[in-house]
């Protein structure tokens, strides 16, 4: 009979083609990526020059930088809450017994969350254009507005259109994912908190919320890091603009690196927010094991 290391030596032996094929097409990029950070003139005729960490000192003391940065953070922090708040009610709604044609409203709502990102950001440019776009026809028809919005050439009303468009998209997600966990929760619960005299909002906090948290925190967590990457909607939606006022951390890591040609500098942007991001993330996965602990 095999020995215990013959048998492991064949277990790993197995295992090398696909811890083969991850070092190429994973680690390597992330090494080779990390090499770049520390060069300039990388991808020139001249020779890629070391420069250390002077890529990410100039990266901490720019001002554009900390403006890129402090618009995704509002990006971010605007899309996730609305993606939470209306992805759960959407889900409490659908889970309640006495709706009728729930199955209808689900296919519909899932509708834009099977539509590729990139047709997302198209529909909703057609959607928002000052000209021709049906949201400002309809507006004014109904009164609402006088004269059509510039929904995509103004500042703030870009990064709202940003935010509908993201809203559009991924709320179906949420929907589905917390329809399912509220699934589980024993129906049993509410019926005894119903007998002890609790009424619906008490419901709601004292037994769905304790019963989905680790649910919400995943999903949180998931939203936050789509919405930090948040890439191809600006780059089909608003191209960034205007000012600027779109241009989020990850638009802004493309257009430094490949645009501008300037991949040095692109790469230590990358780490930098690969470094927020996942600080954050440990700081919610920390949250959900004290809870399991609790």
């Amino acid at each position: 009979m095999a020995s215990t290391g013959q048998k492991r030596a064949t277990n790993y032996l197995f295992m090398l083609p696909i811890l083969v094929m991850l070092s190429a097409i994973i680690i390597y990029p992330i090494i080779y990526s990390l090499y770049i950070s520390f060069h300039i003139n990388v991808g020139r005729p001249t020779p890629a020059i070391f420069v250390g960490l002077t890529n990410y000192f100039s990266l901490l003391t720019d001002p554009d930088f900390w403006y890129i940065m402090k618009i995704t953070a509002i990006f971010t922090v605007a899309v996730v809450s609305l993606q939470l708040g209306v992805g759960l009610s959407g889900a409490l709604l659908l889970n309640t017994k006495d709706l009728r044609g729930k199955g209808v409203f689900l296919t519909i709502f899932l509708v834009p969350w099977a539509v590729p990102t990139v047709t997302a950001g198209l529909i909703w440019r057609w959607i928002l254009n000052a000209d021709y776009g049906i949201l400002n026809f309809l507006m004014i028809r109904l009164g609402v507005i006088n004269s059509p919005l510039q929904w995509l050439n103004r500042p703030g009303l870009a990064m709202l259109a940003v935010i509908i468009t993201s809203l559009w998209k991924d709320v179906p997600f949420v929907i589905l994912v917390f329809l399912a966990v509220l699934k589980t929760v024993p129906s049993n619960l509410y019926e005894a908190a119903t007998v002890d005299g609790a009424n619906t909002l008490q419901r709601f906090v004292n037994i769905t919320i304790p019963i989905i948290r680790p649910t919400i925190m995943i999903v949180l967590l998931l939203l936050t890091m789509w919405s930090i990457r948040a890439f191809d909607i600006i780059y089909v939606l608003t191209g960034g603009g205007p000012i600027s006022s779109t241009s989020f951390i990850a638009y802004t890591t493309y257009r430094t690196a490949f645009k501008y040609f300037n991949i040095g500098r692109g790469a230590s942007m990358s780490y930098v927010i690969a470094l927020f991001t996942l600080i954050i993330a440990l700081m919610i996965i920390k949250y959900l094991y004290s809870q399991k602990r609790s």
